[in-house]
């Protein structure tokens, strides 16, 4: 099994483990290439599974790197490469497939 884990940057890590809204930000992901999925960790350290299929390209072609994953912008963005994801736009999407 091959994994790629990622963190936010150490100078965020305090910023959004005391943020209010953590809940809210990721602190970090993991790419299990074996089983195409990314697991997501939130501020709060409660973690979610979403399948890399959903990661569709972008509207100008740009395509997801899954080899590039980066957690920047304070928890608030994901990278796969050029490739960007709003944290809070993949929740949405999860949390819309359960209802």
């Amino acid at each position: 099994m091959k994994l790629l884990f990622r963190s936010i940057p150490e100078d965020e890590l305090d910023v959004i483990l005391q943020a209010p809204n953590r809940f809210d930000l990721c602190f970090g992901a993991c790419i299990d290439s074996e089983h195409q999925t990314l697991m997501l960790v939130r501020g709060d350290l409660a973690t979610f599974v979403v399948e890399l299929a959903e990661f569709e390209p972008s509207g100008d072609g740009i395509v997801p790197d899954f080899t590039q994953l980066a957690v920047v912008d304070y928890g608030n963005t994901i990278q796969f490469g050029e490739y960007e994801a709003s944290f809070a736009a993949i929740v949405d999407a999860i949390e819309g497939e359960k209802k």
